[in-house]
């Protein structure tokens, strides 16, 4: 089903490419890119697309696993975006925040408070 969707949206975006940052929010088209190992082409789909928290999320995943000198940077910015929600009381992205403190900031235990808390 996830390779189906990847190929659907492929077309999709060949024909409108202003709607690919759309489509990479379907989380069946990301998992399939994170499992496949092609964090390669999330760079891509992402590249200079930082104004939304998701796509700067995937963005930093994706910087994190391939492992480019510029995934501190991404993921400095990206922290401090939290820190600032969490200022507000904002609590809408935190099953994003806990994927990037589990993956990116290697903190199990306090991922699982924030998947917890969501």
């Amino acid at each position: 089903m996830a390779a189906k969707l990847y190929r659907l949206k492929n077309t999709i975006v060949k024909q409108s490419p202003s709607i690919h940052a759309i489509l990479l929010q379907l989380p069946p088209t990301q998992i399939f890119l994170f499992d496949q190992q092609r964090a390669g082409e999330v760079l891509q789909l992402t590249s200079a697309k930082t104004d939304s928290d998701i796509l700067l999320l995937r963005r930093v995943l994706a910087a994190h696993q391939l492992k480019l000198a510029s995934a501190a940077a991404l993921a400095n910015r990206l922290a401090i975006r939290y820190d600032i929600a969490r200022t507000r009381s904002d609590q809408l992205h935190l099953r994003e925040e806990a994927r990037f403190v589990l993956h990116v900031r290697e903190q199990p235990c306090a991922a699982l408070t924030l998947a917890m808390t969501n």
